[in-house]
């Protein structure tokens, strides 16, 4: 079992305490998610490491229109930025929901297709989720506190062939562990959500069912039985064997929850042979 911190056991305070004083020393001002309006300061060189889906960011009006930044973590490059990192892999080592040994193989799918909805219905993707359900509940098994208490929420994923998974809001470069959970599980994705992020990781598309609209499921859904999950299942295993090498490709920079390593790559030209050293020192704490 994998567990998230925010400062993993693995990375020593000292090392963080470092990176912090490194940033007061360069004048350098990280403005973080909710904390973006009250932390930005323009007499300081200002970095945005926005890491929510950019649905909430924007919902929220997080980032005002008189803010500049000279660099940025996020899901979306709201400001066109060069010098920005972008953060698609962020959720591939998270468990908060789905906390299984990866690897684990699922062979007793006995059930076909489910969805998970919360109560929440401000977000496009909220209020998506609940239309799907309005009209194909009959042809799903419904998960999540929308619609049932959260406590048997694994089978959701161990024993469904198909999910439909809806992300909070369509972004090409946003996916959440909503996705990585059906990879994890060996379930198939039936996805609204950033494709052109599941791309360039590298995972084979034909283990995933992309969707636009909820009248492309019209379609979709009268297709989905055991033949055409047997007709994936080799896809399902390369995605899974693609996620593992992405949880240990990331363990420094996302699994150690290790963000500070993020705001480095954004400001490396301010930090000189600073950032080369302490990255050195940092090199001392992969988990692999």
């Amino acid at each position: 079992m994998r567990k998230n911190n925010l400062f993993g056991s693995h990375l020593k305070l000292g090392v963080v305490n470092k990176l912090r004083s490194l940033y007061e020393r360069n004048n350098i001002n990280i403005c973080y998610n909710k904390f973006i309006p009250e932390q930005y300061d323009e007499k300081k060189s200002n970095i945005l490491l926005a890491i929510e889906s950019p649905a909430l960011i924007e919902h929220e009006d997080w980032i005002k229109p008189y803010m500049n930044f000279d660099g940025e973590v996020s899901f979306k490059n709201f400001f066109g930025l060069e010098n920005y990192v972008c953060c698609r892999t962020l959720y591939v080592n998270n468990d908060n929901f789905v906390n299984i040994e990866v690897g684990t193989l699922f062979k007793d799918k006995s059930e076909l297709v489910s969805i998970v909805s919360s109560n929440k219905r401000f977000l496009e993707g909220h209020k998506l989720r609940h239309s799907v359900v309005k009209q194909y509940g009959q042809d799903l098994n419904i998960f999540g506190s929308g619609y049932q208490k959260f406590g048997n929420i694994d089978a959701a994923f161990t024993k469904h062939k198909f999910q439909i998974v809806i992300e909070n809001g369509k972004y090409p470069e946003y996916v959440s562990e909503k996705f990585f959970d059906c990879i994890k599980t060996q379930t198939v994705p039936i996805y609204w959500g950033g494709e052109d992020a599941v791309q360039k990781m590298g995972f084979d598309l034909n283990g995933v069912i992309f969707f636009n609209s909820i009248a492309e499921l019209d379609e979709i859904i009268p297709e989905l039985g055991d033949g055409l999950y047997f007709e994936k299942y080799n896809s399902l295993i390369f995605n899974l064997r693609r996620l593992i090498e992405l949880r240990n490709e990331n363990k420094m920079n996302y699994y150690l929850n290790s963000f500070m390593l993020n705001y480095m790559h954004t400001t490396k030209s301010y930090l000189c042979s600073e950032y080369n050293n302490l990255n050195l020192e940092l090199e001392n704490y992969k988990d692999f």
